[in-house]
């Protein structure tokens, strides 16, 4: 099957919401990989402040 081809303008037009749109997409997934680093990060944080004190425990 074969695309049939749009006129010019519309094509034009097609190009001016397609590049907005897929760099509003680009910066969401950045900004949402941002946020799961930052969560993992802090689950990093706890788990690790929780077995210090674990060790803690244990040696005393």
């Amino acid at each position: 099957m074969r695309k049939e081809k749009k006129p010019s303008h519309e094509r034009q037009f097609d190009g001016m919401w397609l590049e907005p749109i897929s760099k509003f997409i680009s910066t969401a997934s950045f900004i949402f990989r941002l946020q799961l680093v930052k969560k993992y990060l802090r689950y990093l944080q706890i788990t690790r402040a929780f077995f210090d004190g674990a060790l803690l425990e244990i040696r005393n």
